[in-house]
């Protein structure tokens, strides 16, 4: 069923920040972006060539909403990492439709493993690496999108930017990265609490950002 892992994830993070953020002002808001998400999956708007879902519109807004209060090395690494992964996801968009035959796994299994690699070798934090994935993955289909218009090539039929297949792989990239911060986070508390007991100073001003 197209949508299962996004939904999944959507509802995973609603659950997490209403229960485990710190700030209620934030929570409230990211909650509020994370339903609207779910409840505009299923609509889509159409355009030239295309349709693209409403999702995938509020997501990019929430990946430039995560950078806001961000340091500024912070903010333009986001950014280069952002395009990356739009021209990551433009070319295997590509080769999917145009040269299948290059692709050795299905179109899900390969983005999501190196998209998820990506993130996870050049993320900071989860929040950052959420900022990339949302706005590389809208803008990596747009650019898709554009160049079936300019070219002219057929594509198989109407393109969506956002469908529900596409959002299932954002979806599993975004369980993949956040799975990974938990792991940073819950390797650097051991490495506290062992330091701690061993009577050494821990690494002062090291924070794992989740």
């Amino acid at each position: 069923m197209d949508g299962f892992w996004f939904l999944w994830s959507a509802w995973l993070t609603v659950l997490y920040i209403s229960f485990f953020s710190d700030s209620k002002r934030s929570s409230f808001l990211y909650v509020s972006l994370a339903l609207s998400v779910i409840i505009c999956s299923g609509i889509v708007v159409p355009a030239p060539g295309a349709a693209v879902g409403c999702s995938a519109v509020i997501l990019l807004f929430t990946g430039y909403l995560l950078l806001t209060h961000q340091a500024k090395t912070d903010v333009f690494r986001t950014l280069f990492l952002s395009l990356c992964t739009a021209l990551l996801y433009g070319w295997l968009e590509f080769v999917y439709f145009y040269e299948p035959v290059w692709m050795l796994f299905s179109h899900k299994t390969t983005s999501v493993v190196l998209m998820s690699t990506l993130l996870i070798l050049t993320g900071k934090s989860l929040r950052l690496r959420a900022s990339a994935l949302f706005t590389g993955f809208f803008q990596g289909q747009v650019g898709f999108w554009f160049y079936t218009i300019l070219t002219v090539r057929p594509g198989g039929g109407i393109y969506t930017v956002g469908g529900m297949d596409r959002l299932d792989i954002l979806g599993l990239c975004f369980l993949s990265a956040a799975g990974f911060s938990a792991f940073e986070w819950a390797a650097a508390r051991i490495r506290e609490r062992v330091l701690s007991q061993a009577g050494l100073p821990s690494v002062a001003g090291k924070k794992v950002n989740a």
